[in-house]
């Protein structure tokens, strides 16, 4: 069921794996964190049904892909922005993040389970 002019099936799809991805990947939480991100990375703000849902995803978005990778970041490790970020993010500040991920999830099932027609309606 597409949102305003994306796609929230996809999208949902994305998200899960980013949940499934925190919940099962090894290491720190923050990289956890940029690994979940990297699985949403095809996912676009107009593939969320709602604003609201908009909104977070951009915030989401936004906290995960703060920093930008050094000249030596990007050539020795192949670094982007969100393992740059990661880089320099405290565990707890991921944590907070993690959990607004999971609230995306939470939140964009919600939003499709009110667009599946009922019988009788």
């Amino acid at each position: 069921m597409p949102g305003a002019s994306g796609d929230s099936l996809y999208a949902l799809g994305k998200i899960v794996r980013a949940v499934e991805t925190l919940a099962t990947g090894t290491g720190q939480v923050r990289w956890r964190v940029a690994d979940a991100l990297t699985e949403m990375t095809s996912v676009r703000e107009a593939d969320m049904p709602t604003e609201e849902l908009r909104s977070l995803y951009k915030t989401i978005i936004e906290r995960g892909t703060k920093r930008s990778p050094s000249p030596a970041e990007r050539k020795v490790n192949g670094w982007g922005s969100l393992h740059a970020t990661a880089d320099h993010t405290r565990n707890s500040t991921a944590t907070k993040t993690a959990s607004l991920i999971v609230q995306l999830e939470i939140q964009l099932r919600s939003a499709l389970y009110e667009q599946v027609p009922r019988a009788g309606n």
